[in-house]
């Protein structure tokens, strides 16, 4: 390999080497009647007042599964399928997780459990709020939430590519150059991956469609909250000034197709700095063992990827083209194609960053993931929407969503503890549900190395489970 296409290929990793985590929230249910589980959530999985890894959401049998961030997408797969394994282990016999973002369907003692059932209650004037202002069904509608951000590597190149003297600018507005990427070709993401087809909660007969919940009948805002994603002052100081006409009650009530985070709040980034971004339109995917496919992941890095390499031109008429144009594929037909001009597009961004990835050394995954998505450009039939289609039975997808998620119990329950846990070897397994389920947090240095931080003590290297017991009363100190 010659030095020229040498340094290309390093450029590539390393715009490749940014930190995504995955946040996927999902309800336990119950089988025997069918509905949204009323047992508690699982006491076994750590104080929901620290917790980094498990959570709940707008009701308690929203169960939210939260990875730390990695730079590998394997890692970010084999971390989100331990914590699905850890909170398998801890359903009611009776309970499975429900693999769709669409609830079952509840009946009237359903929705007044919800409404009178919340035990987080250092958050329950916020619910309080929520429940007044969008009604008990909205927020119980799941969805997987991926988050993104550049490591210092990645910032000073951009920092260099575009002659920009200060870092905190550099990456603002390289955040917001991959935001607006994420917002303007959110309808690909839709057409691959949409997956709520139908809400059983709405009088039937119902038209299929490929995502309610990623289109204007799902997961919003009123009407009267306008956040515009063409500059980022504009972004920032529109959620500012919808907080204190109190339209927002804070930026986590803003529903955008795409979040942006900092450690010191929203007014601190033109400042600070943007610290990550927070991808939130893709639906849980039923078809996925853990909620998301790796493959998925893979392609929101390339769109991302895309952002950083073939920066668009988003004024405000493109920004309203590419809205009207999610909601138009959210609300075709599963099995529909795109309009001509979207698969145009479509077609001609997988083949630019075709011509990027071909450049690494290693590039069978991400060619894998772009393969998919050209086939299922082609064919709708293989989206996950269409995929669907074949299990709606009288305007419902219950059976299947039992069905699907008893299957994945079982499944679950059978397999090898290596492959319950594949991030480390099985002798430390004891020692990672223990830190998981207790909310310690840790990374994975290798299979055979658990690296914990506990407050603000030095760092422990675990390679051995007889260091468990000094991990316990560690823990136990720091509450004291």
């Amino acid at each position: 390999m010659g030095q020229k296409k040498q340094n290309a290929a390093g450029t590539v990793e390393t715009l490749l080497s940014g930190w995504t985590g995955v946040e996927i929230e999902e309800h336990r249910v119950e089988q025997h009647p069918r509905r949204l589980s009323r047992f508690d959530h699982p006491a076994q999985l750590g104080d929901r007042h620290y917790q980094p890894y498990f959570q709940t959401d707008f009701s308690e049998s929203m169960e939210e599964l939260i990875t730390a961030p990695h730079q590998a997408v394997q890692a970010v797969s084999s971390q989100l399928h331990s914590l699905q394994q850890l909170l398998t282990e801890q359903l009611h016999p009776d309970e499975v997780i429900w693999p769709l973002s669409m609830p079952p369907k509840l009946q009237p003692s359903d929705v007044t459990f919800l409404e009178k059932t919340f035990k987080r209650d250092w958050y329950q004037g916020y619910r309080d709020l929520l429940l007044a202002k969008y009604g008990p069904l909205q927020h119980i509608m799941c969805g997987v939430h991926v988050s993104y951000s550049p490591t210092p590597a990645i910032v000073s190149w951009y920092q260099a590519q575009h002659q920009i003297a200060d870092r905190v600018t550099a990456k603002n507005q390289l955040m917001f150059q991959i935001t607006q990427e994420l917002v303007g070709f959110r309808w690909l993401l839709t057409y691959l991956f949409g997956a709520s087809p139908l809400d059983e909660n709405q009088p039937a007969p119902r038209p299929l469609v490929r995502s309610l919940r990623a289109s204007h009948r799902g997961f919003g805002n009123r009407s009267d909250v306008h956040v515009s994603y063409q500059r980022l002052a504009d972004f920032v100081n529109q959620q500012l000034e919808a907080i204190r006409t109190k339209k927002l009650f804070a930026p986590s009530e803003f529903y955008g197709p795409v979040r942006l985070k900092a450690k010191n709040g929203l007014a601190s980034i033109p400042q600070q700095g943007i610290d990550y971004l927070e991808l939130r339109t893709l639906d849980n995917d039923p078809f996925a063992t853990d909620g998301v496919a790796p493959t998925t992941l893979r392609v929101v890095r390339l769109l991302i990827l895309a952002g950083i390499l073939f920066p668009e031109p988003w004024d405000a008429e493109r920004l309203a083209t590419a809205a009207a144009a999610n909601d138009q594929v959210a609300l075709a037909a599963p099995t529909a194609p795109l309009p001509a001009d979207l698969q145009a597009s479509a077609k001609q961004l997988v083949e630019r960053l075709q011509t990027v990835v071909k450049q690494l050394p290693n590039p069978a995954d991400w060619q894998a993931s772009l393969a998919m998505v050209r086939d299922r450009l082609q064919d709708p039939d293989q989206t996950t929407a269409g995929r669907l289609v074949p299990y709606v039975h009288q305007d419902s997808l219950s059976d299947f969503g039992f069905q699907r998620g008893l299957a994945t119990k079982r499944a679950r329950q059978g397999a090898a503890l290596s492959a319950q846990f594949p991030d480390v070897v099985p002798e430390l397994v004891p020692v990672y549900r223990y830190l998981a389920q207790t909310g310690i947090p840790f990374r994975v240095q290798d299979p055979t190395k658990l690296v914990v931080t506990i407050a603000d003590q030095t760092p422990i290297t675990v390679t051995n489970p007889a260091q468990l017991a000094e991990l316990q009363a560690l823990w136990q100190a720091h509450f004291q």
